[in-house]
């Protein structure tokens, strides 16, 4: 039956460098009572069957190897996965169980490790950081309720809570209803507009009935570029095949909802 856990004192998180690597103080125990003990800890692996082999080990205890070939500084053994990754994904395992898989190929066969092989590239976030200054109220996502860290951090129950009604609807309200063929005035096609020719305006947030009511194209100012049918999430700007667009008015070219309205099949 377990009555307790006993821990350790812990007298560093970080090392000098700034990376995480505990360091434990064995003279110095407490125990927490109790009659159930959830591990939860993470993992590590065991390395006791590397002891007097020769593979060289980093000073906080990883495998030493090649990135290309998968081999550590024994020749002859490679590794690959996890072991000397730390936590990651599955694919990144099986590739790296890819590359050792030909090294070791290679190695029985007496050819070069390293021939027309080239090292892991690393993979780097390439999109900015979304300036969400000037979106509406409305178009910004609905933040969840957490239990408070007071509650929380006495018991294992969910953290989320649901949304309130009010703050539901909103949510909901904030679909595109992609490739629905509906203009649901996102207006992203006013945005993306480089000549401004776009204006749209629609129902406010919360209204029981959700509708634009306002969606003028001023086509004097159009270059008929395209931009604003490839934003549109629901298919509902399409550029036609339409070109005899001249008129001997302006007002006549400046076309509100009625006048864009595709026409019917049927």
């Amino acid at each position: 039956r377990v009555n307790g856990l006993e821990v350790e004192e812990c007298v560093r998180v970080f090392d000098d460098a700034g990376r995480f690597n505990p360091k434990f103080n064995k003279e110095v125990t407490t125990t927490i009572e109790g009659d159930t003990v959830i591990v939860a800890i993470g993992q590590a692996a065991d390395l006791s069957l590397l002891k007097d082999s020769g593979v060289e080990l980093t000073e906080r205890g990883q495998i030493v190897f090649d990135k290309i070939t998968q081999e550590t500084s024994v020749s002859g053994v490679f590794v690959s996965g996890e072991i000397v990754t730390g936590p990651g994904s599955a694919v990144g395992s099986i590739a790296s169980g890819h590359q050792a898989a030909v090294s070791i190929d290679r190695y029985l066969s007496g050819e070069d490790l390293k021939a027309n092989r080239l090292p892991p590239v690393a993979l780097k976030y390439q999109y900015p950081p979304v300036d969400l200054v000037n979106i509406e109220e409305e178009r910004l996502r609905k933040k969840i309720p957490l239990l408070s860290p007071e509650i929380r951090k006495t018991n294992f129950t969910e953290i989320e809570k649901t949304l309130p009604p009010e703050s539901a609807l909103l949510e909901a309200e904030r679909c595109l209803r992609c490739h629905s063929w509906i203009c649901v005035g996102c207006r992203f096609c006013e945005r993306t507009c480089p000549v401004y020719a776009i204006h749209v305006e629609r129902t406010p947030a919360g209204s029981p009935e959700r509708k634009v009511t306002i969606y003028d194209f001023d086509i004097s100012k159009c270059m008929f570029c395209g931009l604003c049918a490839e934003q549109c999430p629901t298919k509902t700007l399409v550029m036609s095949k339409e070109y005899e667009l001249g008129e001997y008015s302006r007002e006549k070219i400046f076309y509100q909802i009625e006048k864009m309205l595709r026409k019917s099949d049927g």
